[in-house]
């Protein structure tokens, strides 16, 4: 009976022993730097005179990860957004990660393609209702953002079909509103973070797709120039105000 209960730690155990192990940890932070030294090279010292056989090296590592586990689930999100904090504040830091998932990207893709769409597939086929509402719940807090990206995914299509060249992307949009002060481009009317884009130059009169052939405009008059360009429906404006 002795023997099956061999190695089971009882909870009260356990917490005796973590708090232990904090009472050491909290100790050796704080020691002072000499002292510490001295003490990494005792343990050095002793470990080499005192080597693990494979069992115990094969628990010790056992231990370990799990010891791992544990705190990193305990301290997940202040060590992620540590990493964020890092990433975003060290350029250098960037361009590093950046090279280095790129270089890995080249040279693994190619040859785990198939395995890697394969892995995706199944697992948006498993998760595809968490999948769904992470989405649809990040598309209500950016709805901006949302919003660009379906009005520059449109623009590429109806491109597309009339066979004329250039794309933009969202970063463009929000350049061109803020160039704009928001207001809209034709009728100089408060938009407000309400508008639609335009083509200058009507894609279906051959104008380009292109970020400099875009404006921002409130729904009126983007819905009244039709499919006039810009000069013809500014020069049809101010008829009208005669």
């Amino acid at each position: 009976m002795a023997g099956n209960v061999v190695g089971i730690m009882i909870p009260a155990a356990k917490e005796k022993k973590k708090h232990r192990d904090g009472y050491y940890r909290d100790r050796y932070q704080n020691m002072d730097p000499v002292k510490k030294a001295q003490y990494l090279a005792d343990v050095r010292a002793w470990r080499k005179a005192h080597p693990l056989n494979e069992e115990q090296q094969k628990a010790g590592k056992i231990y370990r990860a799990q010891r791992h586990i544990e705190t990193y689930a305990l301290r997940k999100d202040a060590i992620n957004a540590k990493k964020r904090e890092r990433y975003h504040a060290d350029s250098a830091l960037r361009a590093r990660i950046r090279a280095g998932s790129t270089k890995w990207w080249n040279e693994n893709y190619p040859t785990r393609k198939e395995q890697y769409l394969a892995g995706q597939r199944n697992w948006y086929r498993a998760n595809r209702v968490k999948k769904m509402g992470a989405v649809t719940l990040w598309a209500k807090e950016h709805p901006q953002i949302t919003r660009a990206r379906r009005v520059t995914r449109q623009a590429a299509y109806r491109a597309k079909q009339y066979g004329v060249d250039g794309r933009f992307h969202t970063i463009d949009i929000a350049t061109l509103y803020q160039n704009q002060d928001g207001k809209c481009r034709y009728c100089s009317s408060e938009l407000r973070n309400i508008y639609e884009v335009d083509h200058m130059t009507p894609l279906s009169r051959g104008g380009s797709n292109k970020a400099d052939n875009l404006c921002c405009a409130c729904s009126s008059c983007n819905r009244s120039k039709h499919t006039r360009t810009a000069d013809e429906f500014l020069a049809t404006m101010t008829e009208a105000l005669r």
